[in-house]
């Protein structure tokens, strides 16, 4: 991970500490607030999933994972196809 990229995480993450610790900040928060905060609290989680798979090297879990997007796709989109210019 990059220098600059940690430090975008790290803000992150004090901004995550930041909503946690103080909620009084916004006694009466804007209607769609909670949700916009799911999101982002989800978002942080999945980006700090990547940055331990990155640092441990899971590159078998994402070889795997590509793996079963190409036989996704050759089955649902490529098999069709196939069948279609058979046919003309």
């Amino acid at each position: 991970m990059l220098v600059k990229q940690r430090m975008v995480l790290d803000r992150f993450t004090q901004v995550n500490s930041f909503i946690d610790s103080s909620p009084a900040v916004l006694a009466n928060p804007p209607e769609g607030y909670a949700d916009q905060v799911q999101i982002f609290k989800t978002a942080l989680a999945v980006i700090q999933q990547a940055t331990t798979d990155q640092a441990t090297g899971s590159a078998s879990q994402t070889a795997a994972q590509r793996q079963a997007a190409r036989q996704a796709l050759r089955i649902g989109q490529l098999h069709p196809l196939r069948k279609i210019a058979r046919v003309l």
